[in-house]
């Protein structure tokens, strides 16, 4: 076994991580925009979208699954130097091998956890957080201060834990860090406007953190595994606060995460507490019973499975499970929509969409947006109207909770307009199923479309009211 470095001296601490910026960060996908899915566009799927987060982060970040496995002197090491910085619970816990199909390094109980008892609980000098830097996310922050970490090879406080760390080639080659250059999204996910939006979103803002590394003389190569370590295995203490801090936790970031219930029950039994501070150190507890030998588990957020693909790498296998926060999206042409209105009667409602800052593709949340309160009815409302008055009247609607009253009529003719929506977002879906997948392509490529391929399904499976009654899918293949 390798020497474990000295204890770590505080002087080498930041006081502060990163501030976020306003909007492009890999969390921004967590806010409470609409997630698409239901596509009226052509070639459209029903695709998967997530639970609206507009009321919190993402405060549990996961291990990217790989195939890379510790050598039990790495292993030893790990938990010899948490011991010694005062980690409290690591001989309550065995690391090894994943149960779960490509989950890497897993943490499993050894002994009998009670609903609210410390799992493990790791000081403020085993987590490494990032320095501000001016210009960089608070990502591309915390992986600038990895990589610093590593370059000082065994002499960094945490080698032992960055020892531990997959590498790039453990990485699953799916994650958006590793997408090939010159990537079609918009081909890729034609079938999810939620997918596309994640991905999108995630992609770009991920070039741009690369970018901005590369331009402060880090290697692309050490640029990319170093934001996907963060991207994947961060957590967020003290999130929406001044005082928000992106950090890595060693041990903690091991547990592996599931979003999926059976027969009503969560099967994840852990949860990370992120009310405290960095100075507080980062506390794993018991949310439900755990029994000695389960590998321990916890939710990293309430996550779709087109999140889960984007953000961690990964897809669930969902046999005889469900995860409860799939949530389909709509998204509406209004162009089409409007097509058949008199040219002021469209102009009117065009017109009243800018006032409200709504271009001319609405996408909505389902089934929140759907429910009372929800986007979907004042705006069909108002898209449904048959006069400028009735315009004028549901234009100042649009964000009250309370519905303007109607009237039978009225209120008749929106609904009507949204079933045609649904039932056109459905055909489009099964249509755009059968188009055929290349006949050649990398390896990497054909991986990624069948991850889309299982998003599209599970999205079907997990949306339609009779599920049996489906036509059966799957693309024809070269």
């Amino acid at each position: 076994m390798q020497s474990l470095p000295p204890q770590r001296p505080d002087t080498r601490r930041p006081s502060v991580g990163c501030q976020q910026a306003p909007l492009a960060t890999l969390h921004s996908v967590r806010k409470a925009a609409a997630f698409g899915g239901l596509s009226l566009s052509n070639r459209s799927l029903l695709g998967l979208g997530t639970l609206a987060l507009s009321a919190s982060r993402l405060y549990k970040r996961r291990i990217c699954p790989g195939v890379r496995s510790c050598k039990s002197d790495e292993l030893q090491d790990l938990c010899t130097w948490l011991k010694q910085i005062g980690t409290k619970g690591v001989d309550d816990l065995r690391l090894d091998v994943s149960m779960k199909e490509g989950g890497g390094l897993a943490a499993f109980a050894k002994r009998d956890f009670a609903p609210g008892e410390v799992v493990c609980r790791v000081p403020e000098q085993g987590i490494l957080v990032g320095e501000q830097q001016e210009g960089l996310l608070k990502e591309a922050c915390l992986a600038r201060a990895l990589l610093r970490e590593k370059e000082l090879g065994s002499e960094s406080f945490f080698a032992p834990y960055i020892r531990c760390l997959p590498t790039e080639s453990a990485l699953p080659s799916i994650h958006p860090y590793f997408w090939p250059p010159g990537l079609d999204i918009e081909e890729l996910m034609v079938g999810s406007a939620h997918g596309r939006r994640v991905a999108r979103e995630i992609f770009q803002e991920g070039c741009e953190n690369v970018e901005k590394l590369v331009a402060a003389g880090i290697s692309q190569q050490d640029a990319r595994w170093a934001l996907a370590i963060v991207d994947s295995r961060a957590f967020t203490f003290l999130p929406d606060s001044a005082e928000e801090q992106l950090a890595l936790v060693p041990l903690v970031d091991i547990l592996n995460t599931t979003t999926l219930f059976k027969d009503g029950v969560q099967l994840w039994q852990c949860s990370f507490e992120p009310q405290g501070s960095v100075r507080d150190g980062a506390l794993l507890l018991a949310e439900g019973p755990v029994k000695a030998g389960e590998e321990l588990l916890h939710l990293y957020g309430p996550n779709s499975s087109a999140m889960l693909w984007s953000i961690y790498g990964f897809l669930e296998d969902r046999e005889g499970t469900e995860n409860l926060f799939e949530i389909c999206g709509l998204e509406v042409d209004v162009s089409a929509t409007l097509a058949d209105d008199p040219p002021k009667l469209r102009s009117a409602k065009l017109e009243a969409l800018s006032r409200a800052n709504v271009s001319e593709r609405l996408l909505f949340e389902l089934p929140g947006d759907a429910q009372m309160g929800g986007r979907m009815m004042p705006f069909a409302r108002l898209l449904a109207g048959d006069s400028v008055e009735d315009v004028r009247r549901f234009a100042d609607s649009l964000e009250l909770v309370t519905p303007v009253q109607a009237g039978l009529a009225r209120e008749l003719s929106a609904r009507r307009l949204v079933v045609a929506w649904l039932r056109k977002g459905l055909q489009d879906s099964f249509n755009a199923s059968a188009a055929p997948l290349p006949e050649s392509e990398t390896h990497q490529m054909t991986e990624l479309r069948r991850r889309v391929e299982t998003l599209e399904t599970l999205s079907l499976r997990g949306r339609s009211g009779d599920a049996e009654a489906m036509p059966k899918r799957g693309r024809p293949r070269g």
